[in-house]
């Protein structure tokens, strides 16, 4: 039987949603405020800003492989993906408006998944009403996998020419729901044979990949990924809300979406926010050195809680790909390319109890879970995720997301199971 915790301290298990600031990213932050001038300023106090700034910018060069001009802040994970795929397509259009003699309109077109981040489906669907691109969804399998072979056959019908002119492939590294990990550098080895392939005067096709949730426990090197652009942000990784990364790689360009005093060489304009790049550097360094161990540790508890859950709620349906250890783990080492899925995320079905319901009687005991994205919380219509794996309705809006972090214990995770099973089973019929 489970231990039950007499105490009131409580568990937090929302950290795909936000992870608390660690304390190396709070001390250089609190060290960095005493830079305050703005680091565009050309005086001394200016420069001081401007070298945390890019102190911070070679930290993260380093960690994820390349150079530091080619790492570009924004404030958010969001900003950092309408960048990548607003500034791609605005480029593409300046210059083929330029070489079209005919002047008849092109719409190029992006392909990605139907279980992207709303940041990704939205910004898309709004490029996409204004005739500016088409969308091509690539199609996944029941645990929200893609298909390579699918992939290799959209870019084949293509053409060596790349006579459809397909400018973008944008994929969720890590999905922020269900955890699936997709096969990233398989994925870019696709796409970089098929460049290949093409005609010295073709377009090529870019790769964008949303790293957002991946940073903490996946590969992240954008040379071994063949990747040309990488959004990650600092608020998934214990670092400071309000700031965040665009990777882009030499030869690609991008059209700025704002404009005015031409900071991050003239593609996001815009204050720099000192302190909260200095704390994001850090905490992009910190979690490089945890990863593998935090990765075995997350592995165990991610497993242990999956077979409690069968176990103790026989109902319990899990969304989230089941990883093997074994497997993973063969060799000593972390085969990164075996993850299956974070090891941080369980997503529960837990059928005839609605989402919200659950979610809020477990934070009235002090266990704070998530149903889905956060940032499409208050909305009624269920997990867009889970509908696009060929779940209903119903069962979109039955289901919560379990995530794991650092402080997590495996008596925490007991005791939530324990509540979960409590609620469940009074509740669920009037629910």
């Amino acid at each position: 039987m489970f231990k039950i915790r007499n105490n009131t301290k409580s568990i937090y298990l929302d950290n795909a949603a936000a992870t608390p600031l660690c304390a190396e990213a709070g001390d250089i932050m609190r060290e960095a405020d005493k830079s305050y001038a703005n680091p565009s300023s050309i005086h001394k106090l200016g420069t001081d800003s401007k070298s945390v700034i890019e102190i911070a910018r070679k930290h993260i060069a380093k960690v994820i492989n390349t150079r530091k001009n080619e790492i570009y802040f924004t404030s958010s994970g969001t900003e950092s993906i309408n960048l990548a795929l607003m500034g791609l397509t605005y480029s593409w259009h300046e210059v083929n408006e330029k070489k079209n003699e005919n002047k008849s309109r092109i719409v190029p077109k992006i392909i990605t998944t139907r279980i992207e981040h709303s940041a990704t489906l939205e910004t898309l669907k709004y490029l996409e009403s204004r005739n500016l691109i088409e969308v091509l969804y690539l199609d996944i399998n029941e645990f929200g996998m893609i298909n390579l072979e699918y992939l290799r056959n959209v870019l084949s019908e293509s053409g060596g020419a790349n006579v459809n002119n397909i400018i973008c492939i944008s994929i969720v590294y890590a999905n922020n729901e269900i955890g699936v990990v997709q096969p990233a550098k398989e994925i870019g080895r696709v796409i970089n044979l098929y460049n290949l392939s093409l005609d010295d005067n073709a377009n090529p096709v870019y790769y964008h990949l949303d790293a957002c949730q991946a940073i903490n426990y996946l590969n992240i090197d954008v040379y071994n990924l063949r990747c040309h652009l990488m959004s990650f942000n600092s608020s998934k990784i214990y670092g400071p809300k309000g700031v965040a990364a665009l990777y882009v790689s030499p030869g690609v360009k991008l059209l700025p979406v704002m404009y005015g005093g031409e900071q991050e060489r003239g593609l996001r304009s815009g204050t720099l926010n000192t302190s909260s790049i200095a704390g994001f550097g850090e905490a992009v360094i910190v979690t490089n050195d945890l990863k593998s161990k935090e990765v075995k540790r997350l592995l165990h508890l991610q497993n242990m809680t999956i077979s409690k859950i069968k176990e103790e709620i026989k109902e319990a349906i899990i969304y989230n790909p089941i990883n093997s250890q074994d497997v993973i783990l063969a060799k000593g080492e972390i085969d990164y390319s075996e993850i299956r899925s974070l090891p941080n995320i369980i997503n529960i079905g837990l059928p005839g109890m609605r989402s919200d319901e659950m979610v809020i009687r477990l934070s009235e005991i002090g266990i704070y879970v998530s149903h889905k994205s956060s940032c499409g919380s208050q909305d009624d219509n269920g997990s867009y995720v889970l509908m696009s794996l060929g779940r209903s309705q119903n069962e979109s809006n039955e289901n919560i997301r379990i995530s794991m972090g650092r402080s997590t214990s495996e008596s925490e995770m007991e005791h939530c199971i324990h509540s979960i099973k409590n609620i469940y089973y009074k509740f669920r019929a009037i629910s």
